[in-house]
């Protein structure tokens, strides 16, 4: 997929996944780990109280993610949409 968009072999990194729902997981996870790395170690509890910001038009998924990965759904804002 590199060559496809272009990029040399030591300029990207990726997986395919089989779907959204294992993909919004894994998008959350690695967000997760990019702020926190220390969660790979010491666990959830050695961080901070997180929250996420999702549209209301986003996919189910995300409140079951946040479920997955000790974050909690009760910590996941959902944002209004308007017409646009």
């Amino acid at each position: 997929m590199r060559s496809i968009v272009g990029w040399a072999d030591d300029e990207g990194d990726g997986l395919f996944c089989p779907g959204g729902t294992i993909s919004n997981l894994y998008s959350i996870l690695l967000a997760r780990y990019h702020f926190y790395p220390e969660v790979k170690t010491r666990g959830m509890g050695a961080l901070p109280r997180l929250a996420m910001f999702t549209s209301e038009h986003s996919h189910y998924s995300i409140k079951k993610s946040a479920a997955v990965l000790g974050i909690g759904t009760e910590n996941v804002v959902v944002v209004k949409c308007d017409e646009r």
